[in-house]
């Protein structure tokens, strides 16, 4: 039970890191080429 209840967490966890992570790297680079 704690494993499974961990393992949800973490994936839950990476998944919303990376996709806060990658919309700001996308954006960045649009302003970078844009100035």
């Amino acid at each position: 039970s704690e494993q499974v209840y961990n393992d949800d967490i973490r994936m839950d966890a990476i998944s919303g890191d990376r996709g806060e992570i990658l919309p700001p790297l996308p954006t960045n680079n649009t302003t970078t080429n844009d100035s």
